[in-house]
């Protein structure tokens, strides 16, 4: 049984880019249902999965931690984190969207400059 324990800054230095591409395979399926037409303008291309904003997957990822945390410290079981990650994603209908790469970089910049319009 793997472990981590650490600080969550460490565990997305070290553990992230694991969970990105499970999390992006897991989405892969349904991506294909798509048949490469974009959720948004419709062109027939090469998709990708968004993250609906709000469902975000450091927003999951925190949410799934945050019963493993003590003391700002991380003590978990790296294969029950990630299958519980995963759990946290479905419904994948309302976790993403997908996209082609034009638009996702728009709905991407979107809900960042909704995020900055929150700080001023």
């Amino acid at each position: 049984m793997a472990r981590f324990k650490g600080t969550i800054q460490e565990f997305y230095k070290f553990i992230e880019p694991r969970i990105r591409n499970v999390i992006n395979t897991f989405a892969k399926m349904e991506r294909l249902k798509h048949k490469g037409i974009c959720q948004h303008c419709n062109d027939h291309s090469e998709l990708q999965s968004a993250h609906i904003h709000g469902r975000e997957r450091r927003a999951i990822i925190d949410q799934v931690l945050s019963r493993f945390n003590s003391d700002g410290l991380i003590d978990c079981d790296l294969v029950d984190v990630e299958n519980r990650i995963l759990n946290a994603h479905n419904p994948i209908s309302e976790t993403f969207l997908f996209l082609c790469h034009k638009c996702h970089r728009i709905y991407d910049a979107t809900a960042f400059l909704i995020s900055i319009d929150y700080i001023d």
